[in-house]
């Protein structure tokens, strides 16, 4: 089995650095009280833009070197990329839907 070389392995770092502030903003997301709203839902937005940044960058840089998935490693590695560009797509999405639905 082929090592794990993390110093060359670039796209895993992002998948980690990304799934990381991913449970970052959700543990955030529990401590909402009325005296820091404001400061937490900023701190969210702020990580919730570094991890979209970090999945579209990483979800590039695998879409130019695609050249039909030759290992499982790879293929779970466009698979992990793809969806946490989609999730995140959708909660983008789905907030921009409430936004509205409160404005209306």
């Amino acid at each position: 089995m082929k090592k794990l070389n993390l110093k060359t392995d670039v796209k895993y770092k992002m998948i980690i650095v990304v799934i990381s502030l991913l449970i970052f903003i959700s543990i955030l997301s529990y401590q909402f009280t009325d005296s820091n709203f404001y400061i937490i839902s900023t701190i969210i937005g702020i990580l919730s833009i570094i991890a979209i940044i970090i999945s579209v960058t990483g979800l590039i840089k695998s879409i130019k070197n695609f050249n039909h998935p030759r290992s499982k490693r790879r293929f779970f590695l466009y698979f992990i990329v793809g969806f946490l560009v989609c999730a995140l797509l959708y909660f983008i999405i789905a907030n921009i839907v409430d936004a509205l639905e409160y404005l209306t």
